[in-house]
């Protein structure tokens, strides 16, 4: 029965039934969880089950591929393109997104063959231990990668390129199957072979899941284009609402004249008037057009909610940014703090903002006060949203314009005072 058992392992852990049996593994590893096909009014986990038990069937009894020394390679090739197809019909999921997986599991195949190979020949192993010492490797291999790529990869969006899908899937190929297959029909056996094998194949696995890092970059990059682009046309939006205001306040005052020197109505009356029409006249004089309207529109929305804005601001100092990046810069941070504020007491609310020139550089400070203990993750504050994915793009779109033009931005929390700072040179190259 002891000798059986050994058989039984032996050939589960060796040859093509090992094969299919880890490149099954290796694929649930990438693919879960991932919403399978409906069919009728069958439960949904009919077609999985049923697309595994046909993999299995078909792998295990396929005959061998006649191709000479590469038989092993074309049949291990057809069968995994063939787990890419039951993939494809069993599985709700984009067939580019099918093959990415499908390439990092076969790279991951292959580093668990290489590192067990090494290790075999490294250890001399032999008898009733060289099949658990195979199982134990090859499962802890993909225990690894689910930690290191799958796990992580899982909650990101991957938006994939196609030209570097199939690249990586090819040099995983070649590397991972075609070598191993060439130094094995020139009887080149030796350890030192398995060593870059294994050192390609988790290369290819590093390459290929710095995708992610890479697409969620050009992800964020675009949703801050596509803010700046919506912000400069409400900034222009808001120019010209507040000019019409100012206009018509203007008529408003001189009205309000003429109606105290006829006397038709009370002078207390009148003050009233007065006082509501001034809320929309200029409140501020930074020397810069642009940064008055930005501040003027988060002054009408403090003067709402009772909350104190102090301004010291020389607007002349950023003239060098235009009008659309400063209500980006501006506009989000006062924005965020008028936001931060609300969640106040209104005895507690307040906003100061200062802009000035030091030492050839650009200084602005936006500061509000918070009696909430904020945590930082990356530099930025740690939301309690539930809907993270939009969350912070208003600091983020803040720190772009920052960069774009030389500088950085700091943010910190001390004492229930929250605090931009935002340090941008004066001398910048043309």
């Amino acid at each position: 029965m002891a000798a059986e058992m050994l058989d039984w392992l032996t050939k589960l852990t060796t040859g093509r039934s090992n094969f299919v049996i880890t490149i099954l593994i290796c694929e649930m590893i990438y693919i879960c969880p991932v919403r399978p096909r409906t069919f009728r009014r069958l439960p949904a986990w009919v077609l999985p089950a049923a697309g595994i038990l046909l993999f299995l069937a078909i792998g295990f009894f396929m005959p061998l591929i006649p191709a000479g020394p590469f038989a092993v390679t074309i049949t291990t090739l057809a069968i995994f393109a063939l787990s890419l197809l039951i993939q494809w019909a069993v599985l709700e999921e984009d067939p580019w997104r099918i093959l990415f997986n499908g390439t990092a599991a076969y790279a991951t195949q292959n580093l668990a063959l290489n590192l067990t190979e090494l290790l075999i020949l490294l250890l001399h192993a032999d008898g009733w231990w060289k099949p658990l010492l195979q199982a134990g490797v090859q499962g802890l291999t993909c225990l690894a990668c689910y930690f290191l790529f799958a796990c992580k990869a899982r909650s990101s969006e991957l938006h994939l390129n196609k030209g570097v899908v199939i690249q990586l899937l090819l040099i995983t190929i070649f590397v991972s199957n075609f070598l191993f297959s060439f130094f094995a029909a020139n009887q080149m056996t030796a350890s030192y072979i398995h060593i870059p094998l294994a050192v390609c194949c988790m290369l290819t696995l590093q390459l290929q899941f710095a995708e992610f890092h890479d697409s969620n970059v050009l992800r964020e990059k675009e949703i801050l284009e596509r803010l700046l682009f919506r912000e400069q046309k409400r900034h222009e939006l808001m120019q010209e609402t507040i000019d019409i205001i100012n206009i018509k306040s203007h008529d408003l005052k001189r009205q309000v004249q003429l109606i105290r020197r006829l006397g038709a109505l009370p002078d207390n009356v009148l003050q009233e008037v007065e006082s509501a029409v001034n809320a929309y006249d200029a409140m501020v004089d930074t020397g810069s057009h642009s940064l008055d309207l930005i501040i003027l529109e988060e002054k009408l929305l403090c003067e709402k909610h009772h909350i104190p804005m102090d301004v010291m601001a020389d607007g002349k100092v950023l003239d060098f940014i235009p009008p659309a990046d400063l209500y980006s810069l501006i506009g989000n941070g006062l924005r965020n703090a008028v936001e931060h504020s609300l969640k106040e007491n209104e005895q507690q609310r307040s906003i100061t903002l200062t802009i000035h020139q030091a030492g050839g550089y650009a200084i602005v400070q936006i500061t509000n006060y918070c009696s909430t203990p904020i945590t930082f993750v990356g530099g930025m504050p740690k939301t309690e949203k539930e809907d993270r994915r939009f969350h912070g793009y208003g600091l983020k779109s803040m720190e772009y314009v920052v960069k774009k033009y030389g500088g950085n931005m700091v943010l910190d929390y001390r004492d229930n005072v929250f605090m931009v700072k935002i340090i941008i040179p004066l001398d910048r190259p043309a």
